[in-house]
């Protein structure tokens, strides 16, 4: 898979607004009918999912501080 890497990563979840660390899903969260940035903790509470038309992960890489696709 090429390197995405996130141009704009968010500083706070979307939905609990607790800052964004090292990890965030960008997907679509069905409790809200819509698309999020959102902490791990808010991605297992909703049931959301990876894949296609579904969610992506990023994470923080150390060197660069860029956010990195690494699944979804």
């Amino acid at each position: 898979m090429k390197r995405v890497t996130h141009l704009n990563p968010p500083e706070h979840c979307d939905v609990c607004h607790e800052p964004i660390i090292d990890k965030f899903y960008d997907c679509y969260v069905p409790a809200y009918g819509c698309w999020a940035n959102i902490c791990p903790e808010c991605f297992e509470e909703f049931e959301c999912k990876l894949g296609t038309g579904q969610g992506q992960i990023y994470s923080k890489l150390d060197d660069t501080g860029d956010f990195v696709k690494i699944g979804g």
